[in-house]
């Protein structure tokens, strides 16, 4: 891939009726390449600054098979914007540099350009009310999420962005009793045959996620667009050449600041995007899960298999992953066993085929699993408060020294878990929620 020029070309989007479509191009001088996205919304939409920057969010899925050196725009952008945009693409792809191996140079050098071409949009006439869009993913996050939404009687429409259909999102919108608001996106085929001379790897899909959330709330007429990001997402999984390596960036406590700061001085001043559990950490999420969410302990998955471009998982939760077995490790402080049996459909601490795992969410293993996990403080705590966790099989797997490092681990955890965290809420959401977290 050793190429003089190499440009990736953001086309501008194409709106009809309920379906936008995003073209977009890469040509080196040798290889070209073009494609097609359609988001299909449940409303009938219209040209907005936000899909104009949903268009760029959306480009990194095809961006990231290339990383051209230059990204062109396809319509006029002020320097605001083109930094955030540089900011983005050159601090989004760390995974991908690491597991392609690459220099930092890949994405250090990233030069966005716009056209001279004006894009001209309805001036805002809508009277936004303090109502939420809150992200749905299925998980016990963002049912905490809404659930503290509604103690704060903040009114709550559930979002979700999928792929393809996705039962388990609806079944978990129907039991916290609140509408959800679904997006399809039809990807274009050669994300999955394009394999060889590309590269493969994560992006920093939450960008795309927050802008159809502003997308929605713009028809909504809602002020908030909320979602479930713990101030967990703050530990990288390792470095690389010097620099963080984190699976969950685009979860951060700095991506959160910079996102909803650019939304309401480049998007729509009318919205505010924060997360609603910035202000603590996995742990303690788990513990309002268990108390205030019972209701959905039969309808919920953190379980990355269910949402897979190529297929669904056969279950809920398929017992082998990081995020299966994280999950569980963070329930135990609250959930008695027998009712994690029935949420996993097993006991996963007998199954000591997951001891690289458990290692690795321990901090017991140089690297952090690529998954949205909790600190591994957080898991040493909450694996020492479990005694069962101890004598299980899969606790056996340890050393004595193993455990004494856990024990170690778990004493700092206590200190730093509990406390009201820096977060970007609203104030007359902050108030609400402190006292409901500190009470």
């Amino acid at each position: 891939m050793n190429v003089m020029e190499r440009v990736f070309t953001i086309f501008e989007p194409k709106i009809v009726a309920h379906s936008i479509v995003y073209t977009y191009s890469y040509n080196d001088g040798k290889a070209s390449f073009l494609f097609r996205e359609e988001h299909q919304f449940p409303f009938a939409v219209q040209d907005s600054k936000a899909v104009r920057a949903l268009a760029i969010a959306t480009s990194i899925s095809y961006f990231k098979l290339h990383l051209a050196e230059h990204i062109h725009i396809e319509w006029s952008l002020n320097e605001t914007e083109i930094h955030f945009w540089e900011w983005l693409f050159r601090n989004g792809f760390s995974e991908l540099v690491y597991h392609n191996k690459l220099s930092w140079d890949a994405v250090n050098q990233i030069i966005i350009s716009g056209s001279t071409k004006e894009a001209f949009f309805k001036p805002y006439s809508k009277t936004y009310t303090q109502k939420a869009i809150v992200g749905i993913g299925g998980g016990k996050d963002s049912s905490v999420a809404v659930e503290l939404l509604k103690q704060i009687n903040v009114p709550v429409t559930g979002f979700a962005t999928k792929i393809r259909t996705v039962p388990l999102l609806q079944e978990n919108a129907s039991a916290l009793g609140i509408p959800l608001l679904e997006v399809t996106r039809k990807t274009d085929p050669q994300l999955l045959t394009l394999k060889e001379q590309v590269y493969l790897g994560h992006i920093p899909v939450s960008i795309i996620y927050a802008l159809t959330g502003v997308v929605l709330a713009e028809h909504e007429e809602s002020s908030y667009v909320v979602v479930a990001n713990e101030t967990s997402a703050d530990e990288s999984n390792t470095e690389w050449h010097g620099k963080p390596v984190n699976h969950q960036w685009s979860k951060t406590t700095e991506f959160e600041k910079i996102v909803q700061t650019f939304i309401l001085s480049s998007v729509n001043p009318h919205i505010n995007y924060f997360s609603i559990l910035r202000p603590i950490g996995g742990l303690v999420v788990t513990k309002f899960f268990a108390k205030m969410c019972q209701h959905v302990f039969s309808s919920f998955s953190s379980c990355n298999k269910n949402f897979t471009i190529e297929k669904s998982g056969s279950n809920r939760w398929c017992g082998t992953c990081a995020k299966c077995l994280g999950t569980d490790i963070l329930l135990s402080v609250s959930v008695p066993l027998e009712k994690r049996v029935e949420i996993f459909g097993g006991d996963l601490y007998q199954n000591t085929h997951l001891d690289h795992l458990f290692k690795e969410l321990l901090g017991l293993s140089p690297v952090k699993p690529f998954d949205c996990v909790a600190t591994r403080g957080e898991m040493c705590l909450a694996t020492t408060l479990d005694p069962y966790i101890k004598i299980s099989p899969l606790g056996k797997t340890l050393s004595l020294h193993d455990w004494k490092k856990i024990e170690v681990e778990a004493v700092k955890a206590k200190h730093w878990l509990y406390g009201y965290r820096l977060n970007f809420i609203p104030e007359e959401i902050n108030v609400k929620l402190r006292a409901i977290i500190e009470s």
